[in-house]
């Protein structure tokens, strides 16, 4: 494979999600596994069924907060500041403010409920290799960190904008 380390992560996740299915394990608050596997994270790959037009507009819409390091940051900030709460630590994502912050997302830009399921996997997706990379054990997904958050954003948007745009 190309880069080896991607490979593994791949297969690994695979085989993490292989095992809570057969067992029926859940993701719990912080990541933890409690019991079964959570409901609704499973995402349909297809493109939407929108006007081209449409899709375009909300492919506009991430482009233009992908554009730069700087433009996607500054967009984190922005949701963090809307939708985050505060911690002795600092301002952090709760479960809660990324639930509403999906909910204006698809009020704003016309996405639908695939794109919230979509930007929820990428999260936790995000937290997964976050770990595997850093060599932490289960730091939990919620409440996330100020640079955490700001680090996964711009992956999210890209996830959703792929959806729309369809490399290949």
């Amino acid at each position: 494979p190309p880069d080896p380390f991607e490979f593994m992560l791949d297969h690994l996740g695979d085989l993490v999600a292989k095992h809570r299915e057969e067992y029926k394990l859940e993701i719990g608050s912080g990541g933890r596994l409690n019991g079964k596997l959570e409901e609704g994270l499973s995402v349909d790959p297809s493109i939407p069924d929108l006007p081209p037009e449409e899709r375009g507009r909300i492919v506009r819409c991430l482009a233009t907060m992908l554009q730069s390091e700087e433009t996607a940051k500054a967009t984190a900030e922005k949701r963090l500041a809307q939708f985050g709460s505060d911690f002795e630590e600092g301002r952090r994502m709760t479960r809660e403010g990324f639930a509403k912050l999906l909910d204006q997302m698809q009020e704003q830009l016309g996405l639908d409920k695939e794109d919230a399921k979509l930007m929820s996997a990428k999260l936790q997706h995000w937290r997964f290799r976050s770990n595997a990379v850093t060599g932490k054990r289960g730091l939990p997904l919620w409440p996330m960190a100020r640079e955490d958050f700001i680090s996964a954003w711009p992956s999210v948007l890209r996830a959703v904008r792929d959806r729309y745009v369809p490399i290949g």
